[in-house]
């Protein structure tokens, strides 16, 4: 998945959220700012938490954003 726009993305997570949680769509812009560059990322994490479980555990705000970071890229601090 190829990064979008800020405005996509929330269009995109507000989507999800609808479908799967309505009580976190207040989480989309929060998860849009931090995770701008990780679309990818929090789109696989979310499917994993929402989709591959089949809601059968409720999901927390708090693992709703614990999306890994991407390992380091660039050279190493000397």
């Amino acid at each position: 998945m190829e990064n979008t726009s800020k405005e996509s993305f929330k269009v995109k997570l507000t989507e999800f959220f609808e479908r799967h949680d309505p009580s976190k769509v207040f989480l989309v812009p929060k998860i849009a700012d931090k995770f701008p560059d990780q679309q990818a990322e929090v789109f696989s994490h979310l499917n994993e938490l929402y989709v591959e479980k089949k809601g059968n555990t409720p999901v927390s705000e708090k693992s709703v954003f614990s999306v890994i970071p991407p390992p380091h890229q660039g050279a190493e601090p000397v």
